[in-house]
């Protein structure tokens, strides 16, 4: 049972077939237990912004990726995406200000791959 941390979602890292999937908000806390565990991050390094206001803002550190991950979910594996709102596109520098990270929305959603049965080839 695989944890993944991301910032976005796709249905690319499903497999194909019959799904069940659960998806929770989870409360900062819930998050923070939850990221102390095992977890295998999934976060561009163009993401470092975001981050370190996350950081800023709720005293959550979250490490960049070394290189590109395809995820795969299978069943039982489960994903933490991490949504943003309120955050301006940078543009001709590399951080936020005070009062844009402490405007910023940090949202976090659970993703739980209950169950998947592959499609019947015929």
């Amino acid at each position: 049972m695989a944890r993944y941390f991301c910032l976005n979602f796709s249905p690319n890292m499903l497999p194909f077939g019959a799904l069940s999937i659960r998806k929770t908000r989870l409360t900062t806390e819930q998050a923070k237990k939850l990221l102390n565990g095992e977890m295998v991050y999934c976060v561009s390094p163009l993401y470092k912004p975001t981050l370190s206001a996350l950081e800023k803002k709720h005293g959550i550190e979250i490490p960049v990726s070394r290189g590109p991950r395809r995820i795969k979910m299978a069943a039982g594996d489960s994903m933490i995406i991490l949504q943003v709102g309120n955050l301006p596109h940078l543009e001709r520098r590399d951080e936020y200000t005070d009062d844009e990270v402490t405007g910023a929305e940090f949202t976090f959603i659970q993703i739980n791959l209950v169950s998947s049965r592959p499609v019947q080839k015929s």
